[in-house]
């Protein structure tokens, strides 16, 4: 279903397929979905990209990163991405 709806250009179907790709730590592919449903303004491909960025997940740790993408998941309404930036 994921590879269909990432295909039809839904966000929640490249996000989906982003974090199938993280299971299968294929952090590549991984990346570039998430990346895709970000670009659409889904805020839980921010909260994904911001933990892989804060845990250094298929990239290099970069908490200056992760702080931006969780703010702007944040401001799309991902509480959970509020409440990390407050913990901080």
């Amino acid at each position: 279903w994921y590879s269909l709806a990432a295909e039809s250009g839904s966000a929640a179907g490249m996000y989906g397929l982003g974090l199938a790709h993280i299971n299968c730590e294929e952090f590549g592919p991984a990346i570039d979905r998430l990346q895709q449903a970000a670009a659409q303004g889904y805020g839980p491909a921010f909260a994904a990209l911001a933990d892989m960025h804060f845990l250094g997940v298929g990239m290099p740790r970069d908490k200056a990163t992760a702080a931006v993408l969780w703010r702007r998941a944040a401001e799309l309404g991902q509480l959970r991405s509020a409440l990390t930036l407050a913990s901080k």
